[in-house]
Formats: structure tokens, sequence, C-alpha cells
């Protein structure tokens, strides 16, 4: 396979990776590993994916380090972890991830095994076909968007980005199909950086252990992941992200031309409102008095009246949206 496709962002360091203004510290390598986890910890929304996902192995395995030294052990997690970056199992978990997809002929007869809403899993594949082709459609990570694991009973309702809410807002804004498609692969794109993030968090707490003689196979299954169907490993979905993301940028941009980073910000705030947490009344007002009428101003493409909504309801409820989010909704402009 020629080296060009594999194009994992956590294979470069990070003193040659081009990072965003806010990812990292000037001073990141001057810093002690305390300091470091800290930094990654308190930050973590604003940190871009593959920055996060980059430091946050970095900072882990030295974490395994300091605890196999303190027991006497020997370290040697930083050397396999790089080692492990390049096998051809990571490398082939990364291309399924880029090159895999499905079509609404591959979706099981029923949703029992998802435990969603068969309707909602298909109209969102049909969304996703009509506006970008079967290509982009990745029904676990689908799955997975609408709060649920594929081939298990896991569910994360706090975590539900192309859900009925979403899908009802879209109809009843009249969004076009090409409008629903970028809502829609938004909501898959997201949803696999959450997933390679969910790898790395434990490691920041400095309590993962591993025994002797199995740290190979401790970095092997988190980058490449197992046979079991909710363990794909963060090979898998820098993958998806590898192939969506481009995709997504440019529907975005063709869109909205020269208005595309400030039009992408308030579509964003937009169609990852949370409504983890409430009650039914309470959603239902999030979901009537500020859910809607931003898609309905979407929809016109009068993304200053949607921002308008968004901004009055992050300073009354500032629980409903995610922090880079509110930062942006904070604004005094």
């Amino acid at each position: 396979m020629p080296t060009t496709e594999f194009c994992l962002p956590i294979t470069t360091p990070l003193s040659q990776q081009e990072l965003l203004p806010y990812d990292l510290p000037k001073d990141w390598d001057a810093q002690s590993l305390l300091e470091q986890t800290a930094f990654l910890q308190n930050n973590a929304p604003l940190i871009s994916v593959d920055t996060f996902v980059s430091a946050g192995l970095e900072v882990g395995a030295q974490h395994l380090d300091r605890v196999a030294e303190a027991s006497g052990g020997i370290a040697v997690h930083q050397a396999i972890l790089a080692q492990e970056l390049g096998t051809p199992a990571v490398i082939e978990t990364f291309t399924r991830g880029k090159t895999e997809y499905q079509t609404r002929d591959d979706l099981p007869s029923n949703a029992t095994a998802t435990r969603i809403s068969y309707g909602n899993i298909v109209a969102a594949v049909e969304i996703l076909e009509a506006s970008f082709g079967a290509t982009v459609v990745n029904t676990s990570i689908l799955v997975d968007a609408m709060g649920r694991t594929v081939g298990t009973k896991k569910s994360n309702p706090a975590n539900v980005p192309i859900g009925t809410a979403v899908l009802n807002a879209m109809e009843h804004a009249e969004w076009d199909m090409d409008l629903q498609g970028i809502g829609a692969l938004l909501a898959l794109y997201q949803t696999a950086g959450r997933r390679a993030r969910g790898y790395v968090r434990p490691l920041l707490t400095g309590d993962t252990r591993t025994l002797p003689g199995k740290e190979a196979h401790f970095w092997h299954t988190k980058l490449a992941g197992t046979e079991a169907q909710d363990n794909k490993g963060i090979a898998y979905y820098f993958g998806y992200r590898s192939r969506s993301g481009p995709i997504l940028r440019d529907a975005m941009q063709e869109r909205w031309k020269s208005a595309y980073p400030y039009n992408r910000s308030v579509f964003t705030a937009a169609c990852n409102i949370n409504l983890h947490g409430l009650s039914s009344p309470q959603r239902d007002k999030v979901q009537k008095e500020v859910r809607k009428p931003a898609f309905t101003s979407i929809g016109q493409g009068d993304f200053t009246a949607a921002y308008g909504v968004l901004q009055e309801a992050a300073a009354s409820q500032p629980n409903l949206f995610a922090l880079p989010s509110l930062k942006f909704l904070q604004k005094d402009d």
C-alpha cells in the first residue's frame, strides 16, 4: 500500500504538526507531565481531535512508563506506541474506516440490535445517499450518532446529534436535501471524532495499568481495535474522518462561499444543541423555542437571525451548547 494512503495524524510528532493556535501552549514541550495532563483534561473540548488524540497518547504512554518504573518494571510504552502506530494492522484499520460503507440494502431488517427507530436509521441513510452517495454511509457510526452502540445494548443519551429531534427539526424547517445531508454528515464526522477521543481520555487519569508483557497488545487494541463491534480502534475513526471531512468541508464551502466560516459555526451550534439532562417539558420547550426557530432561519439562509436565537439561548441556558459553540455565541459582535 502506498504510504500516501496512510495519513493518520497521530503518526506525525506534535512538533511537526500544523497545530491550531488554541490547540497547545507554545511551551508545551517544556511543561511537566502533570501540567500537560491537566491542560488536556481542562481544555479537551477546545482542542482539535487530531491534536487531542496525538498528545493524549503521548501523555498516556509517559504515565504508563512511570507506573512501570515505580513498580520496578521497564519503561517500554512510549517505544511500543511509536512502533504500533505504523504496523500493517493499524494501517489496515485506518483504510477500512476510510473505505468501508453501507447502503440501505445492507441495513438490518429491524432495529432490535440497535434499539433505535428503524425509520430514523433509514431516513438518515437516505439523506446521506441523496446528498453525497453511499460512500459516506457508515451505519455503525450512524447508530452511534443516534445514541447507541451498534451490536450492543449500550446507550449514551448525552450524544444524539442526529436523533428524532434533529430529524423532525430539519423537516419542520423545510431544509432542502443537500442541507439535510450536511447536517447528517456533520453528525457522523463529529461522532467519529468523539469515539477517537474516548480511547484517550482514560489514559489521562494516570490510573490505567497494563500487565508485564502485554504492552504491545494494549496499544494494538487502542489503535487497531478488536473483533468486538464496539471497539473499532482509533485508526478506524480517523480513517472515516479522512474521507468524510473533506467532503463535508467542500459541501459547506460550495454552499456558503465566503460566509463559510461564520455559517459553519452557526450551523454546528444549532445542530449540536444538547438536550441531555432536561425533563420532557424542558426538551419540548428548547425544541420549540430554540432549535426549530434556528433551523428555520438556517433553512432560509438567514444565519444572522439563527445566531440571534442561539445567542439568546446561550445566555440563559449555556448547558445547551458545547464549549466551542458557547464561546462563539458569547462574542460581543
